[in-house]
């Protein structure tokens, strides 16, 4: 099927839109689509083109606005794509992936699952899909003036550089992992973006979540509103990562997450999971609340392992030696080490494997 068959829908309903509690951006921005209920045409940054050479306009059908995705997406500078086989439209917008496939509820941004209120449906031998969760996946924003029946797309100045977090980016070019005590962990991109690892204990809470990553719903390791949420921020917890015949994957701003087992009597393997996080062709074993597992001794080319040895919970520091020999990481790391203590030094020395390394609460890991 020609991508120019494509149709966005937008989800602009007058009076849903009058209630937005954004303030919209087309008056300052650098980039401002417009289109008319009806006109084949629409303006990109004032000037007057088609939206495709067949002369589609935008329509509205029970309450929604439908106009084609090729134009639009390459017009705010994305790409569009169709696969045919999954009938799914795969729409990119710098390090950001939206996939949506016809009549089904769940799009996937980034690699992680989102339920839409809208299905994407073939009408007339044209795709319609859900403009408003596309234009915010890509940090655009959506106005609807139900008196002139336009529907404006705008990109605002302070956030028209969503691939450059100039702020946050690290010289070297290296991720950092900040350790922040219990079982928490912070990590930061060198392009920028922060993924939050079981949030709930430490400091270093400041900085915008671009993902967050949760192991199991214990409550000390689900905080996931400790800090503030970047627009469009990804939360991928334990029952997105389990899947009824294995585990679902997770692929975000170049780094790599395979959820994997983690369980024991305290710990229902159906309700906990791990993570491997690959960041800059380094793979991070996070064992999350666990004792061993099936999975470790079949582990490969860990560079750091962090595993779990308070002896209540999960595993005691006997056990974690023992997983350290399967899993044969360069670099073990022992953590969650005793309940209420963001780090405990003298049962952090007891931890006598040979690829130990002591990392205390607040010391960052350069990765």
């Amino acid at each position: 099927m020609s991508m120019k068959r494509f149709l966005l829908i937008f989800m602009t309903a007058a009076m849903m839109l009058m209630c937005a509690s954004y303030a919209f951006a087309g008056d300052d921005a650098d980039f401002v689509l417009t289109m008319r209920i009806d006109d084949p045409g629409m303006t990109v940054n004032g000037s007057e083109q088609p939206i495709d050479d067949g002369g589609t306009a935008p329509v509205i059908v029970n309450g929604r606005t439908l106009v084609p995705v090729r134009a639009i997406i390459e017009a705010m500078g994305g790409e569009a794509a169709w696969d045919g086989d999954a009938r799914t439209a795969i729409l990119t917008y710098g390090k950001d992936e939206v996939r949506l496939t016809i009549e089904s509820e769940t799009a996937y941004l980034n690699g992680a699952p989102q339920t839409l209120d809208v299905l994407p449906v073939i009408i007339n031998d044209r795709t319609m899909l859900p403009i408003r969760f596309i234009a915010e996946s890509f940090k655009f924003e959506v106005d609807w003036d139900s008196t002139t029946r336009t529907v404006t797309i705008a990109k605002a100045v302070s956030s028209a550089t969503d691939t450059d977090n100039t702020e946050n980016k690290e010289e070297n070019g290296m991720a950092q992992l900040l350790y922040q005590g219990h079982g928490s962990f912070r990590l930061t991109l060198s392009t920028g973006e922060v993924i939050y690892i079981d949030p709930y204990a430490g400091e270093g809470y400041d900085k915008e979540a671009d993902l967050i990553l949760v192991t199991h719903q214990h409550q000390d390791h689900n905080k996931i509103d400790m800090m503030p949420h970047a627009e469009n921020c990804v939360i991928f917890q334990n029952d997105d990562a389990i899947a009824e015949d294995g585990y679902n994957t997770l692929d975000f701003a170049g780094v790599h997450i395979e959820p994997v087992q983690a369980y024991n009597q305290n710990h229902d393997i159906k309700k906990c999971v791990g993570y491997l996080v690959t960041v800059n062709g380094k793979t991070l074993y996070f064992a999350g609340d666990t004792s061993k597992t099936e999975q470790m001794a079949e582990l490969e080319n860990i560079e750091y392992a962090f595993l779990p040895m308070d002896g209540r919970f999960n595993m005691d520091i006997p056990e974690a030696i023992e997983c350290a020999e399967l899993i044969g990481a360069k670099y073990t790391v022992p953590v969650h080490m005793s309940p209420g203590e963001l780090f405990n030094r003298e049962r952090a020395e007891q931890f006598t494997t040979p690829s130990a390394l002591i990392v205390a609460a607040g010391e960052v890991i350069e990765i």
